[in-house]
């Protein structure tokens, strides 16, 4: 079963009629350096049609279909999850170019949030990504007051110029 996040908005899929740039050829590649040279990025979540956004350290798969992320219980971010798991990660390069307009790259991951099972084999597994990555926070991964969420990416948007939007979907 294909789990579809939301409908596609006039967003190029690559084909075979459409020239790649560069940057397009291979899009995965791309992908994993921004989410690889990004340490913190924004998760978009919300609530009876509100939207709400939180800047947050992360932990990725080698195969890019989850992103993993810590919260403290007492959040606004861990309620809004448990109320709709529909949620956009976004990071981008823009503090590598702060002058060159152009040459910023953003991405935009869409899926679902899960909260991980403290214990389970996906906990044992995700967390030790997010400790590897992000070594200080160890304490706070292993806190009994937090709990650690993988959102299930359906597929990223890769924007450059500012108008140039690739889709690559899981």
């Amino acid at each position: 079963m294909v789990q579809r996040d939301e409908p596609v908005i006039e967003s190029r899929v690559l084909g075979k009629n459409i020239k790649k740039t560069p940057e397009q050829t291979n899009l995965k590649k791309v992908i994993k350096n921004l989410l690889e040279n990004s340490p913190y990025g924004v998760l978009a979540t919300q609530y009876k049609s509100q939207p709400y956004a939180s800047l947050l350290a992360y932990a990725f798969t080698g195969d890019l279909r989850n992103i993993i992320f810590v919260t403290p219980q007492t959040t606004r971010k861990y309620k809004l999850l448990n109320n709709c798991k529909q949620v956009a990660f976004q990071v981008d390069n823009r503090s590598s170019n702060p002058t060159n307009l152009m040459s910023i790259e953003s991405l935009t991951a869409t899926g679902q949030a899960h909260q991980i099972k403290f214990g389970s084999s996906d906990y044992k597994k995700f967390c030790k990504l997010l400790i590897k990555r992000l070594s200080y926070l160890k304490d706070f991964t292993e806190s009994p007051s937090c709990s650690s969420y993988s959102v299930s990416v359906v597929r990223y948007f890769h924007v450059i110029r500012f108008q140039e939007v690739s889709e690559w979907a899981i």
